[in-house]
């Protein structure tokens, strides 16, 4: 402040110049503009500081380290890592995303691999029609084919053995193929027989013996049992040899067809000569066994023992 009688500066509030003497006029309303000014500038100031503050604490976290400096090392001060925001949708589709690589990985692999056995597997060419065909599919066929041709031999081996054995070349019967036989009152199968259940087991040729109680005669003859077809026989009977007076001679009678059913082990057929009826079939050591009965036309029976 100066004085404007003699322009020396003077401090504030004096009244009186220390130079001059002048009176020193105060002008109150110039000092309240600056005072004003002055609080002004002090709120703005204020003001500031408060939005700074306020920025400070709202603003992201700094991406960069802090530079350190010595003082802080030696004091083993680390600086912060930096803390990066979490972008979840982001890494929502990379999980996806691999996820899907690798199922279709998978996928690929079982495909190759599948296309690699199939194209592995030996070729070979089918006669008939010129087409490939693998190896694994003509030995499936191949082995039932070999087992049922090794099936049909031997059912056909074991028939041919059977028809020669009961069959055709059974020979002529003789008292010593009945020795077994204990006799009309006495039939017994040989111990440890077993049963022949099966019709076809029973076809054939068997040597007879026929026993008539009431006359004493005997008879050796053949009996030839055939299946006409599933249920329906037909047997025959052929004289041989016969028994009359106490000795064996020549039969001189003629055969006799009768016709008749087989099933569960037994057979019974009739004609015009009388019925005959076959049971207890039986088969120990490569022998067959059965015993039968015969009936007349004249009502005279006679029990039967047939072997082959």
């Amino acid at each position: 402040m100066f004085c404007k009688n003699c322009g020396k500066p003077i401090p504030e509030g004096v009244a009186f110049c220390a130079e001059c003497g002048a009176r020193i006029d105060v002008q109150p309303e110039q000092t309240q503009p600056v005072n004003k000014t002055r609080e002004f500038i002090e709120q703005k100031q204020a003001a500031n500081a408060q939005a700074n503050a306020a920025n400070q604490a709202t603003a992201p976290v700094q991406t960069t380290p802090p530079v350190m400096n010595s003082q802080n090392q030696k004091q083993g001060y680390a600086s912060a890592a930096p803390v990066v925001p979490v972008k979840k949708e982001k890494d929502s589709k990379t999980a996806l995303i691999i996820v899907l690589a690798v199922i279709a990985v998978i996928v690929v692999a079982i495909a190759i691999i599948l296309i690699v056995s199939k194209n592995n597997k030996p070729k070979s060419t089918d006669i008939s029609t010129g087409t490939q065909i693998s190896e694994y599919t003509e030995d499936t066929t191949a082995e039932p084919s070999t087992e049922a041709t090794t099936e049909a031999t031997t059912e056909t081996t074991t028939e041919a053995t059977t028809k020669k054995q009961y069959g055709e070349d059974i020979g002529k019967p003789s008292q010593d193929d009945f020795k077994w036989y204990g006799g009309m009152n006495e039939q017994i199968i040989p111990p440890g027989a077993a049963a022949i259940e099966k019709s076809e087991a029973l076809t054939g040729k068997w040597k007879a013996y026929f026993e008539y109680p009431t006359t004493s005669v005997k008879e050796l003859n053949i009996v030839d049992i055939e299946l006409i077809q599933d249920g329906v026989v037909k047997v025959t009977v052929e004289p041989y040899k016969v028994y009359v007076d106490g000795k064996w001679r020549d039969s001189d009678g003629k055969s006799c067809d009768y016709n008749g059913s087989v099933g569960d082990g037994t057979i019974g057929a009739t004609s015009k000569y009388g019925t005959i009826s076959f049971y207890e079939f039986h088969e120990k050591d490569g022998k067959q066994y059965a015993f039968g009965a015969y009936v007349n036309q004249s009502g005279e029976s006679a029990f039967i023992a047939l072997v082959r």
